[in-house]
């Protein structure tokens, strides 16, 4: 897909993806939705988990990959994607203990960009 470089310091970004279309996809589209479930974290200095889960990303990427007919899915044109940008403390807000979010609630929380919009609507979300 290219590569992204961003003026960002120190923010952490999470990037999940899916897609209708599966390898082991026998006609039917998989359900869309991506894992937000917070988690606990290991600190390696002190060699230990947090008590607390926490959703360790300042920022998801959401990538769909909406291209329905096998014959036509080529995962390297970045028109076949969507992705959607949301805060973490969006998710925070709005779902707590949440563990997945389905495409539908996705699409209520945010709107597709395509992939020459990321790095401004990264951007602009960040600040």
């Amino acid at each position: 897909m290219g590569c992204l470089r961003f003026n960002v310091q120190r923010q952490k970004i999470e990037v999940k993806s899916a897609a209708y279309i599966q390898s082991w996809h026998e006609g039917q589209y998989s359900k869309i939705s991506f894992g937000i479930e917070a988690k606990r974290t290991y600190n390696y200095e002190t060699r230990t988990y947090t008590t607390e889960p926490i959703r360790n990303a300042d920022l998801y990427v959401f990538c769909l990959l909406f291209e329905k007919d096998a014959n036509l899915i080529d995962v390297l044109n970045t028109e076949q994607w969507h992705f959607y940008v949301v805060k973490t403390t969006v998710l925070n807000t709005l779902f707590p203990q949440q563990k997945r979010i389905s495409l539908s609630t996705l699409e209520k929380v945010t709107q597709p960009v395509a992939y020459t919009e990321i790095k401004e609507t990264i951007e602009l979300a960040i600040k």
